[in-house]
């Protein structure tokens, strides 16, 4: 991978653990998606990425989540998540 990243100029970046479920939790609130710990941490990247110059605004990029954050529920706190009681509490818009 070292190779093939210094033979086209590519990057490799860290993402803590901090960071995944931050964005595990901005993508769920802003999105409605719960994905995986491996698919928020590549949002974080985009955004580091994005802030350090390499990805320009204009560019267009595709990040791919392959699985869901339901095996990980036991790791994340949820704090956020509305509860309906009643069919009747459920907004007509959100």
């Amino acid at each position: 991978v070292l190779d093939i990243l210094r033979r086209t100029n590519g990057k490799a970046l860290a993402v803590n653990l901090k960071e995944t479920m931050d964005a595990q939790i901005e993508i769920a609130e802003k999105e409605g998606l719960h994905i995986c710990p491996e698919g928020a941490t590549t949002f974080v990247a985009l955004k580091k990425l994005r802030a350090g110059g390499w990805i320009r605004p204009h560019e267009k990029i595709l990040l791919i989540n392959t699985g869901n954050g339901l095996k990980y529920l036991p790791f994340i706190e949820v704090t956020k998540v509305p509860i309906v009681e009643n069919e009747e509490d459920i907004p007509t818009q959100w």
